[in-house]
């Protein structure tokens, strides 16, 4: 049931949370309830059938959820490292309430529609794509302060997430069927080079991107190992 409630975590949090609602969300209280609602629609059309329980469960859980983010409203972190380590922590707490809720709605639940081993995989690939977006963009920032203003500079976040998702699938490939697979991914990271080239460079240090780079395909081996726990070749 953990898995469930953890998925639908993601994709409202992650997935589903545009850059306005990640702006506004800790300015107004009214931005901050449309990202617990997103949340908790994500939650209940994964825990579908429900019943009366169900519900107030999840519903606690946006409840709390809403009250964790209005009071990370008024905390200021000017440090990188700093913004990093609170984020890690953030996401350590709402998954904590997530297993605790989990072992509730267990005892109380009835069979659901979707198979568990298909949470499983919809939850590396959350990982590998918009949660591994935001972590890596902390741990950049962590590690070059000084190199943008932003969050995300342009296509920045898009092009990281096909990379991972292009990574974790060629690995996959790779794997399973062919190993010439990983020609792929190499002509993958050529062509990131040369769009590194021509677009990046202007304000983007080849430092960081060579981090960018290892990381994400770091992110992408990550979500490899962890499919190979779930899936049987």
């Amino acid at each position: 049931m953990f898995y469930y409630l953890l998925l639908g975590h993601l994709l409202g949090d992650f997935t589903f949370q545009t850059g306005k609602i990640a702006e506004n969300k800790l300015k107004d209280w009214k931005w901050n309830l449309l990202h617990v609602s997103i949340i908790t629609i994500c939650i209940l059309f994964l825990l579908f059938p429900w019943n009366f329980y169900m519900i107030g469960i999840v519903l606690l859980n946006g409840i709390l959820h809403f009250f964790i983010d209005s009071f990370k409203s008024k905390i200021s972190i000017k440090s990188s490292l700093g913004s990093l380590l609170y984020f890690i922590f953030d996401q350590v707490v709402h998954i904590m309430i997530l297993y605790w809720l989990s072992t509730i709605i267990v005892k109380i639940s009835p069979p659901l529609l979707i198979d568990v081993q298909i949470i499983k995989f919809l939850i590396i690939l959350v990982f590998v794509s918009s949660f591994s977006a935001i972590l890596i963009q902390f741990i950049l920032k962590a590690i070059f302060p000084a190199n943008q203003k932003k969050f995300f500079n342009g296509n920045e976040k898009s092009v990281g997430e096909l990379t991972r998702v292009l990574s974790f699938f060629i690995f996959y490939l790779s794997f399973s069927f062919s190993k010439y697979s990983l020609i792929g991914l190499l002509a993958m990271i050529i062509g990131l080079i040369i769009y590194y080239n021509t677009s990046w460079r202007k304000w983007m240090s080849l430092n960081y991107f060579i981090a960018k780079l290892s990381m994400d395909v770091l992110i992408s081996i990550i979500g490899f190992l962890c499919l190979l726990t779930i899936i049987r070749f």
